[in-house]
Protein backbone atom coordinates (compact mmCIF):
# COMPACT_ATOMS: atom_id res chain seq x y z
CA UNK A 1 0.00 0.00 0.00
CA UNK A 2 1.61 3.25 -0.96
CA UNK A 3 1.19 6.39 1.28
CA UNK A 4 0.04 9.54 -0.43
CA UNK A 5 0.55 13.43 0.56
CA UNK A 6 -2.01 12.86 2.89
CA UNK A 7 -0.78 10.53 5.13
CA UNK A 8 2.47 12.39 5.12
CA UNK A 9 0.53 15.49 6.22
CA UNK A 10 -1.09 13.65 8.73
CA UNK A 11 1.83 11.95 10.31
CA UNK A 12 3.57 15.39 10.75
CA UNK A 13 0.45 17.08 12.24
CA UNK A 14 0.04 14.43 14.78
CA UNK A 15 4.26 14.53 15.48
CA UNK A 16 3.66 18.26 16.03
CA UNK A 17 0.32 17.55 17.77
CA UNK A 18 2.53 15.33 20.68
CA UNK A 19 5.10 17.67 20.59
CA UNK A 20 2.96 20.23 21.57
CA UNK A 21 1.42 18.13 24.25
CA UNK A 22 4.76 17.64 25.65
CA UNK A 23 5.81 20.81 25.57
CA UNK A 24 2.60 21.84 27.20
CA UNK A 25 3.07 19.28 29.83
CA UNK A 26 6.34 20.59 30.46
CA UNK A 27 5.45 24.39 30.43
CA UNK A 28 2.62 23.39 33.30
CA UNK A 29 5.15 21.74 35.37
CA UNK A 30 7.67 24.82 35.47
CA UNK A 31 4.64 26.85 36.00
CA UNK A 32 3.24 24.34 39.00
CA UNK A 33 6.86 24.70 40.43
CA UNK A 34 7.24 28.41 40.26
CA UNK A 35 3.88 28.63 42.10
CA UNK A 36 5.26 26.10 44.42
CA UNK A 37 8.63 28.02 45.18
CA UNK A 38 5.94 31.50 45.96
CA UNK A 39 4.11 29.85 47.92
CA UNK A 40 6.76 28.26 49.98
CA UNK A 41 8.52 31.69 50.05
CA UNK A 42 5.66 33.12 51.55
CA UNK A 43 4.63 30.70 54.09
CA UNK A 44 8.35 31.43 55.36
CA UNK A 45 7.21 35.27 55.35
CA UNK A 46 4.35 34.46 57.26
CA UNK A 47 5.93 32.54 60.09
CA UNK A 48 8.93 35.53 60.44
CA UNK A 49 5.77 38.02 60.66
CA UNK A 50 4.20 35.29 63.19
CA UNK A 51 6.97 35.54 65.13
CA UNK A 52 7.34 39.01 65.07
CA UNK A 53 4.22 39.55 66.53
CA UNK A 54 4.75 37.13 69.40
CA UNK A 55 7.89 39.39 70.56
CA UNK A 56 5.90 42.50 70.17
CA UNK A 57 3.60 41.22 72.63
CA UNK A 58 5.87 39.07 74.86
CA UNK A 59 5.74 39.96 78.96
CA UNK A 60 9.28 39.85 80.27
CA UNK A 61 8.63 38.48 83.84
CA UNK A 62 11.92 38.88 85.97
CA UNK A 63 13.11 38.56 89.17
CA UNK A 64 13.60 42.07 91.31
CA UNK A 65 14.27 40.16 94.53
CA UNK A 66 13.03 38.08 97.46
CA UNK A 67 12.58 38.54 101.13
CA UNK A 68 11.96 37.11 104.07
CA UNK A 69 10.12 37.58 107.70
CA UNK A 70 11.22 35.04 109.92
CA UNK A 71 8.66 36.22 112.45
CA UNK A 72 5.87 36.21 110.16
CA UNK A 73 7.25 33.21 108.29
CA UNK A 74 6.47 34.75 105.10
CA UNK A 75 8.72 35.09 101.87
CA UNK A 76 7.81 37.86 99.60
CA UNK A 77 9.22 37.39 95.69
CA UNK A 78 9.02 41.17 93.74
CA UNK A 79 8.16 39.73 90.06
CA UNK A 80 9.19 42.90 87.45
CA UNK A 81 7.67 42.94 84.37
CA UNK A 82 10.30 44.31 81.55
CA UNK A 83 8.56 43.33 79.07
CA UNK A 84 4.42 44.19 77.44
CA UNK A 85 2.10 43.68 79.48
CA UNK A 86 1.07 40.14 80.63
CA UNK A 87 -1.96 39.16 82.76
CA UNK A 88 -1.40 36.39 85.50
CA UNK A 89 -3.28 33.68 85.54
CA UNK A 90 -2.23 30.91 88.44
CA UNK A 91 0.31 30.59 90.56
CA UNK A 92 0.87 27.24 91.58
CA UNK A 93 3.53 25.54 94.22
CA UNK A 94 4.36 22.10 94.21
CA UNK A 95 6.46 22.23 97.34
CA UNK A 96 5.23 21.52 101.08
CA UNK A 97 7.57 23.94 102.91
CA UNK A 98 5.27 26.60 101.51
CA UNK A 99 1.59 28.14 100.98
CA UNK A 100 0.98 30.55 99.08
CA UNK A 101 -1.41 33.51 99.25
CA UNK A 102 -3.25 36.33 98.46
CA UNK A 103 -3.06 35.58 95.27
CA UNK A 104 -5.76 38.16 93.99
CA UNK A 105 -6.20 36.48 90.14
CA UNK A 106 -6.42 37.36 87.87
CA UNK A 107 -3.96 40.32 87.58
CA UNK A 108 -2.72 42.70 84.46
CA UNK A 109 1.05 43.42 84.75
CA UNK A 110 1.90 46.56 82.46
CA UNK A 111 5.21 46.92 81.46
CA UNK A 112 7.83 48.26 84.43
CA UNK A 113 5.18 47.40 87.07
CA UNK A 114 5.96 45.12 89.97
CA UNK A 115 3.26 42.51 91.62
CA UNK A 116 4.87 40.65 94.39
CA UNK A 117 4.43 36.69 95.02
CA UNK A 118 3.82 36.24 98.62
CA UNK A 119 3.97 32.85 100.40
CA UNK A 120 4.19 31.54 103.82
CA UNK A 121 6.19 29.08 105.28
CA UNK A 122 4.40 26.27 106.37
CA UNK A 123 5.18 23.27 109.30
CA UNK A 124 6.47 25.95 111.66
CA UNK A 125 9.49 25.80 109.44
CA UNK A 126 11.99 29.11 109.23
CA UNK A 127 10.53 30.73 105.58
CA UNK A 128 15.39 30.85 104.87
CA UNK A 129 15.26 27.43 105.14
CA UNK A 130 11.88 26.39 102.79
CA UNK A 131 12.51 25.25 99.34
CA UNK A 132 10.21 26.19 96.49
CA UNK A 133 9.12 25.57 93.13
CA UNK A 134 6.07 28.03 92.10
CA UNK A 135 4.88 28.01 88.33
CA UNK A 136 3.49 31.27 87.56
CA UNK A 137 1.11 30.91 83.92
CA UNK A 138 0.12 33.97 82.10
CA UNK A 139 -0.50 35.53 78.85
CA UNK A 140 0.25 38.37 76.62
CA UNK A 141 -2.19 41.00 74.72
CA UNK A 142 -2.43 38.72 71.72
CA UNK A 143 -4.09 35.45 74.24
CA UNK A 144 -0.99 33.50 74.44
CA UNK A 145 -0.45 31.39 77.21
CA UNK A 146 3.06 30.92 78.93
CA UNK A 147 4.25 29.38 81.97
CA UNK A 148 7.65 30.45 83.83
CA UNK A 149 9.05 28.72 86.88
CA UNK A 150 10.51 30.51 89.87
CA UNK A 151 12.36 27.95 92.38
CA UNK A 152 14.37 29.48 95.41
CA UNK A 153 15.38 28.66 99.21
CA UNK A 154 14.13 31.32 101.27
CA UNK A 155 15.20 34.53 99.77
CA UNK A 156 17.39 33.35 96.80
CA UNK A 157 15.40 32.98 94.14
CA UNK A 158 15.79 32.05 90.38
CA UNK A 159 13.41 32.35 87.20
CA UNK A 160 13.53 30.20 84.21
CA UNK A 161 12.72 30.93 80.99
CA UNK A 162 8.79 31.75 79.74
CA UNK A 163 7.88 28.74 77.74
CA UNK A 164 5.02 28.95 74.95
CA UNK A 165 2.16 26.66 76.30
CA UNK A 166 -0.76 27.97 74.28
CA UNK A 167 -0.56 29.56 70.86
CA UNK A 168 -4.02 30.88 69.86
CA UNK A 169 -2.82 31.61 66.42
CA UNK A 170 -1.57 28.49 65.63
CA UNK A 171 -3.66 26.11 63.32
Amino acid sequence: MERDTFDYIRDIVTMVGYAATVGSFVYLFRRDNDKQKQIDSLAKLALLSEGALLLRALPDLYKNGALTRPVERDIHIDLLNRGEQARLLEFNTVSDDITLHSKSLPYVLEKGAERKIFAHANNNKSPNDCEYVIEVIFEDKLQNKYRIEISGKGSHVSFGRAELIFNRYSV
